[in-house]
């Protein structure tokens, strides 16, 4: 048994540079994202992603689903499978009659799986997994308040699939967090004799996470019936902050600053401390109904603990978040000789309650996702074009409004990756 080709090797390569040289952009985000952990990401195939992120029944041998690694048992048994995504947000920051207007291209992930045996699967890759970006002020009679935050989380995830039975499949996942955000609250008063004040956090995220999962399928006719489980426990000795923070206090004469004294700064080790993190236990259900090569839509709930998130001793006032998620993807004629026919059609909604809170001010996000993915040659691989329009907002009473759009193009490769010879 011997590889078939390098040409795989060669995109994983490309792909892989793509992603570090786009993911060192600076991402244009939501002031929201100065709690918890920052804006989440999905964490999930952007094939899923067009179908509302129903993923957690999902299987396909052409998709790296790894929201659930139980779905890795899906993938063929002499094919390798590359799976990446990039993106352009843009979106629209609304207040009152205050109005702000961005966009941002990033890479969303990549990812690469294959089987290692009948019953064994592996995956992994590099995905984002939260983002802080923020830069807001605010102007009162005796001066402004300024608030900047920027970095965020990557994760590099291990994913194993195993196959129990004809029927059922387990998944674990292992995945190593790391990541840099840094954030900067200052006071300043238009007497130049005060004495502004300026904080300044930076937190150095390392540790590990790891998801488990269960699929079951079973033909209920000519169609299968899907049910998809997912958990991820909160481990607070895996994960932890390296903290570094001070206060310095300065004026400001003839726009020049003048530092005043730095408060808090133990020069022993750097002022930096490690506090633990407690990441918030998940748990989600999916259920789906399909028939292969012709159509699948399901259905996801998810709930998140993340009243219970804390980094150290603080932590934020947020709420626990729920998502639900439906939707589903349709081939005309998989195997017709027209191409259009041979496309494949995806759509869904979502609706979730973020966790959130401003002031008693609890923020939902809902939205629709479409799109296309259009077959390469005569193999299963495919490219994506896939949008999502969604709003961010509260719930009830005032406050920032997120309307935004994001256009995504995936590509899925999916190649031989083993080749048998026979000897006359």
């Amino acid at each position: 048994m011997i590889l078939r080709n390098n040409k795989i090797l060669f995109v994983f390569l490309i792909l892989s540079s793509w992603f570090g040289s786009m993911s060192a952009q600076k991402y244009l985000g939501s002031p929201y994202s100065r709690f918890g952990w920052g804006e989440m990401r999905p964490r999930a195939s952007q094939q899923t992603q067009a179908m509302g992120g129903a993923a957690l029944a999902y299987r396909s041998p052409v998709c790296v689903n790894s929201k659930n690694p139980a779905s890795y048992t899906a993938f063929d048994s002499l094919s390798a499978v590359i799976d990446a995504a990039f993106s352009y947000n843009t979106h629209v920051l609304t207040e009152g009659t205050q109005r702000q207007q961005g966009g941002t291209a990033y890479a969303d992930y990549f990812s690469f799986g294959l089987p290692v045996s009948s019953w064994w699967s592996v995956a992994f890759g590099i995905q984002p997994f939260s983002i802080v970006s923020y830069d807001y002020s605010f102007v009162h009679e005796s001066g402004s308040s300024n608030d900047i935050g920027e970095g965020g989380t990557y994760e590099i995830f291990w994913g194993n699939g195993l196959r129990l039975s004809r029927h059922l499949s387990f998944g674990v996942q292992f995945s190593y967090l790391f990541g840099t955000s840094f954030r900067s609250h200052e006071l300043v008063f238009a007497d130049e004799q005060s004495f502004n004040l300026r904080t300044m956090q930076e937190d150095a995220v390392r540790g590990f996470l790891f998801n488990t999962g269960l699929q079951l399928e079973l033909p209920v006719g000519r169609n299968l019936f899907g049910a998809g489980l997912s958990f991820t426990p909160s481990i607070p000795a895996c994960i932890h902050s390296d903290r570094r923070s001070y206060n310095l206090t300065y004026r400001v004469s003839s726009s020049i600053e003048t530092p005043v004294d730095t408060l808090e700064w133990d020069e022993a080790d750097n002022n930096t401390v490690r506090l633990r993190i407690h990441n918030p236990t998940t748990l989600g259900v999916g259920l789906s109904l399909s028939r292969p090569d012709k159509f699948w839509v399901g259905a996801d709930c998810e709930w998140a603990a993340w009243s219970r998130f804390s980094i150290g001793e603080s932590a934020d006032s947020l709420n626990d978040r729920l998502r639900v998620s439906f939707g589903g993807g349709w081939i005309p004629q998989s195997g017709s000789a027209r191409y259009m026919k041979r496309i494949t059609y995806s759509a869904g909604l979502f609706y979730e309650k973020d966790y959130v809170s401003v002031n008693g001010l609890s923020f939902h996000r809902m939205g629709l996702d479409a799109g296309f993915a259009f077959p390469m040659r005569k193999n299963s691989s495919k490219v994506g074009l896939y949008l999502e329009s969604g709003l961010y907002a509260p719930v009830q009473g005032d406050g920032i409004r997120e309307q935004y759009y994001r256009f995504t193009v995936q590509v899925q490769l999916h190649e031989k990756w083993y080749q048998h010879r026979k000897l006359d």
